[in-house]
């Protein structure tokens, strides 16, 4: 009995004494797939509805792979919201929108063929951190479409969407925005200390602001002002780019990218 006893408590020992189990780490980057859907209506030989979109598929198989999809694909199906409501999803979307084309054909208040597209590339995939920009384009009737460049930038470890601000260090803050408004007034010819009403542009109380619309890679950090955001439609989408180097004085270590500081060098 004390023998088998002995036994037992040695055995424990050499249990307990086992390493533990690796942890699930998420990945630094992730494969992927672009998959294409195609679609078109005829009414006749005039009226007409062609859809073309991009989506991304995630390959990665890890813990969280399949709520980032989810949740990038919700992101990219709001910046087309063409009908009233939102999308479950692209079926959704497209079915939604022959709805209205045929409501609007029935009511004799058509006569021009839509159109809507959807790209998507990946910009950034690598130390954790996972950006895609999409470029969105409709056209329902009237002088002109609508294209509108949307981005989404992720933790890969919490799928959290990053803002600006949290790149940012709070306390360079001030400094970046004024940084980013000399490059705004150099870009559109613009002195400093001009008023940016008298030339056309909508900031709020004349005074600039950044856009929570921003893509970031190893290339540096590019802002987006979509059309009608800042300004006419006829300014089209306005775009601030800033090198890596330009803007590591002003982001957090943490969402410093290895690229950026060989090309400091």
């Amino acid at each position: 009995m004390i023998k088998k006893t002995f036994l037992f408590l040695s055995s424990l020992a050499l249990w307990s004494c086992a390493p533990n189990p690796p942890e699930i780490k998420s990945p630094d980057s992730i494969s992927f797939r672009i998959e294409t859907i195609k679609r078109e209506m005829a009414l006749d030989s005039l009226l007409r509805m062609h859809f073309l979109v991009e989506d991304l598929r995630i390959d990665s198989a890890y813990a969280s792979s399949e709520s980032l999809e989810t949740e990038i694909r919700t992101n990219l199906l709001a910046n087309n919201i063409s009908t009233e409501g939102s999308y479950a999803d692209y079926g959704d979307m497209i079915n939604k929108m022959i709805d209205e084309y045929l409501t609007l054909n029935d009511e004799d208040e058509l006569d021009q063929t839509w159109e809507l597209s959807q790209s998507v590339k990946v910009v950034l995939n690598e130390q954790g951190l996972f950006g895609l920009q999409s470029s969105h384009y409709s056209y329902t009737g009237g002088a002109h479409g609508n294209t509108l460049i949307g981005n989404q930038t992720y933790r890969l470890d919490n799928q959290t969407l990053l803002s600006l601000d949290s790149l940012l260090i709070p306390a360079q803050k001030q400094q970046f925005i004024a940084f980013c408004e000399s490059k705004f007034r150099q870009q559109q010819e613009l002195n400093k200390g001009e008023s940016l009403d008298t030339h056309g542009f909508w900031f709020n109380d004349n005074t600039f602001y950044l856009p929570e619309n921003f893509s970031y890679s190893t290339r540096g950090l590019s802002l987006f002002y979509n059309s009608y955001e800042i300004a006419p439609y006829a300014y089209g989408i306005i775009e601030i780019t800033l090198s890596s180097a330009e803007i590591k004085p002003y982001l957090k270590g943490e969402y410093l990218l290895l690229q950026n500081e060989s090309a400091s060098l």
